[in-house]
């Protein structure tokens, strides 16, 4: 039996609360039957919450929890420019203790996916065959916003995140982004080669893709807008292009839909839905999907779910970031500017048949290449790769 301690953020259920818990979770629910597992998480979890998870994976052995709360926004900075500069940060003192009264010599792989993960890494683990799941790269995050909103705070940010993903990430025996993009973003100032790329998966028979009896004029934007670059694409993309939308087409409908959208436009035909466990509903009614992303990182999970559920998408370039596959014209609009993004709005609630073939390319795609099995499946790979050989520098 091959065991593997999992530290985390939160443990993963909820699995769609957001990507990092969907990935966690695929991870648990497609194990082989020879893995088991200790889940280690950085926040307090509710007992009941702890049951429900044990319950739900016959491979899970312990859990256990160490926080009581998150770090502020200001203690995040002040540990992530602690590990820039000295290699330790104060929130993970809480695991240190904690990792001091668990025996890691039981464990073959210790597997960490805490994003950003130099905030939260501990030198006491750094001497066991170690995965760190970054997920994104928080560097590159920061590169975008400067790039496209001239902001010094967020240059600084991205220098401070580059130093301090340089010292995490060379003590890992292999670091995994969900974007090609990500990891060849990060090994340019990193310099090392055990950086791969494991992209996300979609559930293409739960997001079943309906091409018919949808609305005739809406459009859907999805996201979390914890996450600043959803904020801002949304308040831009109302500032920018929805009046000249709604200047051609009076019934327009907008839903922005997802968790913390705390807008007011004071603007009827925009609906704002907050938190939904199910979105579905959304996904199979909108006449168009929308991501008009100007920064940001990683894959965007939600891109992949509107092209499992048959809905037409117009995205910028960073918002189809990372999904291998997607062309332009062919099974999404891609467009950068601001004119050209409300041109192919105006075109294809025109050009029904254009919606269709967008739509039935986009969901073949996910058919043949986005299976959660497989991509899970490729973790795995790595998994086994780490517990056999045990190197510091793999090839597969």
């Amino acid at each position: 039996m091959k065991n593997i301690l999992l530290i985390v953020n939160k443990l993963p259920i909820p699995y769609y609360r957001d990507g990092v818990t969907l990935i966690n979770y695929r991870i648990l629910q497609y194990a082989p039957l020879d893995y088991s597992f200790d889940i280690l998480s950085i926040t307090k979890e509710e007992n009941d919450t702890i049951q429900t998870i044990k319950k739900s994976f016959n491979s899970i052995n312990n859990v256990f929890d160490i926080i009581s709360s998150e770090p502020s926004s200001f203690l995040r900075l002040v540990s992530l420019i602690s590990f820039a500069l000295v290699g330790r940060s104060f929130c993970i003192t809480s695991l240190d203790k904690k990792l001091k009264t668990l025996n890691l010599d039981k464990y073959c792989l210790i597997y960490i996916s805490t994003p950003p993960a130099p905030l939260y890494f501990s030198n006491i683990i750094s001497k066991y065959p170690l995965f760190i799941n970054a997920i994104d790269s928080f560097s590159l995050l920061n590169n975008r916003f400067h790039f496209y909103q001239k902001d010094i705070i967020s240059y600084m940010k991205e220098l401070i995140y580059k130093i301090a993903e340089r010292k995490c990430f060379k003590k890992a025996v292999l670091v995994n982004f969900v974007s090609e993009l990500d990891k060849e973003f990060t090994s340019n100032f990193c310099k090392t080669n055990n950086l791969i790329s494991v992209t996300n998966g979609v559930d293409a028979e739960y997001f079943s893709p309906n091409f018919q009896n949808r609305d005739d004029c809406s459009m859907l934007f999805v996201g979390n807008f914890n996450y600043q670059p959803n904020n801002v694409a949304v308040i831009q993309f109302i500032k920018n292009i929805y009046p000249k939308v709604k200047n051609a087409y009076p019934n327009v409908i907008l839903y922005i839909v997802g968790m913390n959208g705390n807008f007011n436009f004071d603007d009827k035909s925009i609906i704002v839905t907050g938190f939904t466990d199910d979105l579905r509903c959304y996904y199979k009614k909108a006449t168009i999907f929308i991501s008009p992303l100007k920064s940001g990182s990683g894959v965007k999970n939600k891109i992949l779910e509107a092209m499992a559920s048959g809905i037409p998408i117009i995205s910028t370039t960073i918002g189809v970031d990372g999904i291998n596959g997607v062309e332009n014209n062919k099974n999404a609009l891609i467009s950068d500017t601001d004119e050209a993004f409300t041109n192919n709005i105006f075109q294809l609630f025109k050009d029904e048949n254009k919606r269709f073939d967008l739509a039935n390319s986009a969901r073949k795609l996910i058919e043949s290449d986005f299976s959660w099995q497989n991509k899970i499946s490729l973790y795995y790979l790595w998994f086994k790769k780490i517990i056999e050989k045990n190197t510091m520098f793999l090839t597969i």
